[in-house]
């Protein structure tokens, strides 16, 4: 019996490493958020992480910095669910629909 090894084109290699880099967005979202949130939370003087929202740090001179925060994490948790999509596509033409 003889064994037939495909080459992926050229376009398949560049669409799998979009699509990793489109996943590490989302792997890069979650730790931002965390790290952006808490530091705020601890050199804002009166913010207290025991009765405030994290998100109240978006009120105040200093907010955009928060905003920015949940505009920039948003956006990578949108291209992770691209990189997603794009992943799901490439499954179902390479093995099939088997639904």
């Amino acid at each position: 019996m003889q064994h037939v090894i495909s080459q992926k084109s050229t376009s398949e290699i560049q669409t799998m490493k979009l699509s990793r880099a489109l996943l590490t967005c989302g792997v890069i979202a979650g730790p931002l958020f965390t790290v952006v949130g808490l530091t705020q939370a601890f050199t804002r003087p009166g913010f207290d992480l025991t009765r405030h929202a994290l998100s109240l740090l978006s009120n105040g001179d200093l907010g955009w910095i928060q905003i920015c925060n949940f505009l920039l994490t948003g956006l990578l948790f949108v291209s992770c669910a691209v990189g997603c999509d794009k992943l799901c596509v490439v499954a179902v033409v390479e093995h099939g629909d088997h639904g």
